[in-house]
C-alpha cells in the first residue's frame, strides 16, 4: 500500500509540472473531420494504466498490471442546437503485464453510445439515450454478495444495455412534468472454464464461472412532478417509479469425470451433468416506489446545496417458493457545502432495495463524504470514504472505499486522472481487502 501511495504523489507531481510539455499550437482548435456546417467527427480516446494487488476481488490475492489502449471517435451533429444529436464508438485493448499466467486476461472491449436532444425552446424537452459497454471484473458482484472462491482465478465478461427516453414539459412557469422508462440488461460473454481436480480420487469437475450468476432485463417507468418555490430557493416534488426485474440462467455448464473408471477406460465424459434447472431459483421481481423530493439552496448565501428523494417502497420477488413481498422506507439524500472558492465537501446517504446478480433481492446501505480542492484552476483533488451495507439472503456484506483523486485539465482536448483506491469487504464466511492505483490520460480533438 506504501508503495501505491508514493506513486501516486509522484503522479499527482507530475499532473503540476506537465503544462509545460504541451503547447497550445499541438491542439487544433477545429475538430478533426468537419462535414458541413453540422457535422463534427473528433477523435475521443484515452490510455490508462491500472496496478491493482488484488485483481479477483478474493481472499487470496494476486497482483497485476494492466494497460488500456481506447481508441475511439465521437460524431456531433448540431452542437447547441434545437436538435442535437452525438454518437461515441471505442474499443478498448487490455494487456495485462506480470505474471505470464496473466496473458489469458488479454481482451478487447467494445462500447457505444448515442443520444438525441430536442429542446425547440417552448414547453416540451425530450432525450432519447441509447448505450452498450462491455467489462471484464468482478469487483462489483464480490460487494453485492456473490462469493469469490465461486468465480476462481477468472473475470466475469459480461455485456451492458442501456435505453432511455425522457420527456420534460412545462406546465407553467412554477409546475413541470417528467415520464421517463429505461430498459437495462446484461448478457455474460465468453464465460471461462473452471477445473476442480480431487487429489483423493481423481474425480474432475468442470464448470463455468457464471454458473453462480443470473442475467436481468430490468425495465422502469417514472413520473415526477415538481414546483418550484416562490422564493425560487428549493423546488418541491412528487415522484413515482415502477420497475420490473426478469431473470434468467447466464450460461451453465457442468461436467463430472469419475476419476476411477476415467483411470481405467477411454471414456472421459462417463458421467455428463445437464444444466440444472435450480442455478435459477428467481424469475421476477416488481418494485413500486412513492416518494418526495426537495433539491436547491435552502439558505440565501447559497453555500448549502440539497438532493432529497424520499418515500416509500414495495418489492415482490416471486421465486421457486412462490411470492415474497419487502417494504419499508427508501430515500436518497445529498447535502453540498461550499467553505471556500476552493474547497467544497459533500454528504451523501442511500437507503434502497434492489435485485443482485445473483437472483436474491437485496437492502443496500450507502453512506458517503467527499471533499474537493481546486489547487488551480487546471489542478484538482479529492478524497472520499464510502460505506456500503448490503443485507441478501440473510447475510450481510460490509464494504469500506477510500479513494484519493487528482484532475489535470490542461485544456478541453486534453485531460490527466490519477486515483488511489483502497477498498475493505467483509462478509459472513470472509473478508478481503484491494487496493489499486489507476493513471488515465484522455485526449479529444
Amino acid at each position: 500500500m506504501l508503495r501505491l501511495r508514493t506513486q501516486f504523489l509522484l503522479a499527482a507531481s507530475l499532473l503540476v509540472g506537465s503544462s509545460d510539455l504541451f503547447a497550445a499550437k499541438y491542439f487544433p482548435t477545429s475538430p478533426l473531420i468537419q462535414i458541413g456546417e453540422d457535422i463534427d467527427i473528433l477523435f475521443d480516446s484515452s490510455i490508462a494504466l491500472d496496478v491493482k494487488d488484488n485483481l479477483y476481488s478474493a481472499v487470496d490475492k494476486v497482483s497485476a498490471t494492466s494497460l488500456t489502449i481506447k481508441p475511439g471517435f465521437t460524431l456531433e451533429y448540431a452542437k447547441d442546437s434545437p436538435l442535437y444529436a452525438t454518437v461515441t464508438a471505442r474499443r478498448s485493448f487490455v494487456n495485462y503485464y506480470g505474471k505470464s499466467t496473466l496473458t489469458r486476461l488479454n481482451n478487447y472491449q467494445d462500447n457505444f453510445s448515442g443520444s438525441l436532444y430536442i429542446d425547440q425552446g417552448g414547453p416540451l424537452k425530450v432525450n432519447l439515450a441509447s448505450s452498450y459497454n462491455e467489462s471484464a471484473r468482478n469487483d462489483d458482484l464480490t460487494s453485492k454478495g456473490i462469493d469469490g472462491a465461486l468465480l476462481g482465478e477468472t473475470l466475469v465478461r459480461q455485456g451492458s444495455y442501456s435505453h432511455s427516453l425522457k420527456a420534460d414539459y412545462r406546465l407553467t412557469e412554477k409546475v413541470s412534468a417528467s415520464v421517463g422508462f429505461k430498459n437495462n440488461y446484461n448478457n455474460y460473454l465468453n464465460p471461462t472454464k473452471i477445473l476442480d481436480v480431487n487429489t483423493t480420487n481423481g474425480d474432475e469437475t468442470t464448470t463455468f464461472n457464471t454458473n453462480s450468476l443470473s442475467e436481468q432485463n430490468a425495465k422502469t417507468f417514472n413520473v415526477d412532478l415538481t414546483y418550484v418555490a416562490p422564493d425560487e430557493l428549493i423546488t418541491y416534488g412528487f415522484s413515482f417509479s415502477h420497475a420490473t426485474t426478469n431473470f434468467s440462467a447466464a450460461p451453465y455448464y457442468k461436467k463430472v469425470i469419475d476419476g476411477t473408471t476415467h483411470l481405467t477406460t477411454t471414456d472421459t465424459t462417463t458421467r455428463p451433468v445437464t444444466p440444472d434447472p435450480a442455478a435459477l431459483t428467481i424469475f421476477k421481481n416488481v418494485k413500486q416506489f412513492y416518494g418526495l423530493t426537495a433539491s436547491g439552496k435552502p439558505t440565501s448565501s447559497g453555500k448549502l446545496r440539497l438532493n432529497a428523494k424520499a418515500g416509500f417502497s414495495t418489492s415482490t420477488t416471486s421465486d421457486t417458493a412462490g411470492d415474497s413481498k419487502l417494504s419499508g422506507a427508501n430515500f436518497d439524500l445529498s447535502l453540498k457545502h461550499t467553505l471556500t472558492d476552493r474547497i467544497s465537501h459533500e454528504l451523501t446517504a442511500i437507503r434502497d432495495t434492489s435485485p443482485t446478480p445473483g437472483g436474491a433481492d437485496s437492502q443496500t446501505k450507502t453512506y458517503g463524504y467527499m471533499i474537493n480542492y481546486s489547487a488551480t484552476e487546471i489542478l484538482t483533488f479529492n478524497f472520499h470514504v464510502t460505506k456500503y451495507d448490503v443485507l441478501t439472503g440473510g447475510s450481510t456484506i460490509g464494504t469500506m472505499d477510500y479513494n484519493l483523486g487528482a484532475v489535470y485539465t490542461y485544456n478541453s482536448h486534453f485531460s490527466v486522472n490519477a486515483s488511489l483506491d483502497s477498498l475493505m469487504t467483509t462478509t459472513s464466511a470472509s473478508s478481503f481487502r484491494a487496493n489499486s492505483l489507476s493513471i488515465q490520460a484522455s485526449f479529444r480533438y
